[in-house]
């Protein structure tokens, strides 16, 4: 997606007008040319959920975004207001299957 994380303190929470039982990370960077600056997401959002499922850790948001490809909406805290987003995910490609090496079998001399 393009985002750097950084954990959301009690007091991160309080200064972006989050309740005491916040759920959330922060954005504390963004990759130049990534999803998540071409959906226009910013250093200093608060990532709240993904697909509605709420989010509290890098992890968190790992496993929402696992496996998932297309446009997913995304509910982040800017300037203390809840705004949801679109960001349009690429499908990763596979990598391409290597050529199968040709084994030449050893002598049973030799083993």
């Amino acid at each position: 997606m393009g985002v750097q994380l950084q954990p959301l303190t009690d007091q991160l929470g309080a200064y972006f007008g989050l309740g005491k039982d916040h759920a959330g990370i922060l954005v504390s960077g963004i990759v130049e040319d990534s999803a998540a600056q071409n959906a226009d997401m910013r250093a200093g959002d608060v990532i709240t959920a993904i697909e509605g499922e709420s989010v509290q850790s890098a992890d968190d948001i790992r496993h929402a975004l696992q496996g998932k490809a297309d446009n997913i909406t995304i509910d982040i805290i800017r300037n203390r207001e809840a705004i949801p987003i679109t960001v349009h995910l690429e499908t990763p490609e596979k990598p391409e299957k290597p050529e199968e090496e040709t084994s030449i079998p050893y002598p049973k001399e030799a083993m």
